[in-house]
């Protein structure tokens, strides 16, 4: 427990063996959370201070998730199969306080609380040569958290507003893919072909109100994402480790449409976006000498889709130097990440009585130096 906010987790595993390399493994788990949020902001400037109502937010949400699954696997020769099953029951609960003219108003969940299976299945077979066919299937689910369902209005730029949503529906996606492994004693190469599709989609939505630019997610369409990603692990003269990676994908945004909160009357449609985009990613560790160690990683994204608009490329090289000493018990490690100062995006968005387009910048360049001393047998970088 810490202030407000509350966690309680129960989980039980259970894992057998059995005759002819089978394993079956099931267990439960449960999650209560508790998120408290207040917000009261004063007016420092009047004596007795006084709330300002505008900024007035009192939210609390819980949400409890209950469990159980299991998966069975077996092996017959080079072929490997596994089934699996997740049986969840979810429910949530949120109220949230606010000033409405000169009183304080509380607005409460209107939740059902859902059922959901979530099946997986994996085969493998062993080819000659060192290598391998996959082909597995999953159904996953992904929660919304935080700001995105928190309501409390972020009025830090007055020409722009945002607010999260609590009403917002988890996204679930079902994924098939096609995997084929290639290894060599000092190489390895996987590609894999891949169809996902996601329903109730989460994206952020701009609208206005009164003139200014508000800001909030909302489930509103459904995606298709079919594509190719291959990843190449290479170990070069001993001394240097590339892993290096490549997604190239065809995305689609079905046509939605979305309600103003503020007016029923005001209904924007999205049409339906369709676009080719790919992301590739490398990174090196090289040994410098029996002490000293260098690692650099470089990432690319192409632009993609958002529900209203597009987002620009973006890139990134981040860098990093460990130094041992004392038989490798005392390391210094020196890290500069975004070295270029590039991590960043633009973004244009359009919608009913706008047309916007903003950079986003993120930390920016960052230099870090820690030290540290192992005073026992154990040390995490062997």
């Amino acid at each position: 427990f810490k202030g407000g906010n509350r966690e309680i987790q129960l989980k039980i595993d259970y894992a057998q063996y059995l005759a002819n390399g089978a394993k079956i493994e099931t267990g439960w788990q449960s999650t209560d959370q508790l998120r408290s949020s207040p917000t009261i902001t004063y007016d420092e400037m009047q004596t007795p201070r006084t709330i300002i109502t505008a900024l007035y937010n009192i939210f609390d949400y819980t949400e409890q998730i209950h469990a159980a699954y299991g998966t069975y696997g077996q092996k017959f020769g080079k072929l490997s199969l596994q089934g699996g099953l997740r049986a969840e029951y979810f429910t949530r609960e949120w109220t949230n306080e606010f000033y409405l003219g000169n009183n304080i108003t509380t607005s409460k969940s209107n939740y059902e609380p859902r059922f959901e299976l979530f099946p997986s299945a994996f085969v493998s077979y062993t080819l000659p040569n060192k290598n391998e066919l996959q082909l597995n299937y999953s159904r996953r689910i992904n929660r919304p958290r935080g700001r995105s369902i928190n309501p409390t209005r972020d009025v830090s730029d007055s020409t722009s507003i945002s607010f999260g949503n609590p009403d917002l529906l988890p996204e679930i996606t079902s994924a098939f893919e096609l995997n084929y492994l290639k290894t060599w004693d000092n190489h390895s190469l996987s590609g894999s072909v891949y169809h996902r599709f996601t329903d109730d989609v989460i994206q952020d939505v701009r609208f206005m109100n009164n003139g200014i630019l508000e800001n909030t997610s909302m489930n509103v369409t459904k995606s298709n994402n079919t594509g190719l990603e291959l990843v190449a692990k290479n170990r070069v003269l001993k001394v240097v480790n590339l892993t290096s990676s490549l997604n190239l994908y065809y995305n689609q945004l079905e046509a939605a449409k979305y309600i103003s909160i503020y007016d029923s009357n005001v209904i924007t449609d999205i049409p339906a976006q369709e676009m080719f985009s790919w992301n590739a990613r490398v990174m090196a560790n090289v040994i410098l000498g029996r002490n000293t160690f260098a690692q650099i990683s470089g990432d690319y994204s192409a632009p993609r889709l958002i529900a209203q608009g597009k987002q620009s490329s973006s890139y990134a090289i981040d860098l990093g130097l460990r130094q041992t000493f004392f038989d490798r018990n005392l390391s210094l490690n020196f890290m500069v990440r975004d070295l270029l100062d590039s991590r960043r995006r633009s973004t244009i968005t359009s919608g009913t009585g706008f047309y916007q387009t903003s950079d986003t910048y993120f930390n920016g360049r960052m230099l870090g130096l820690t030290a540290t001393y192992n005073s026992g047998k154990y040390r995490d970088w062997e």
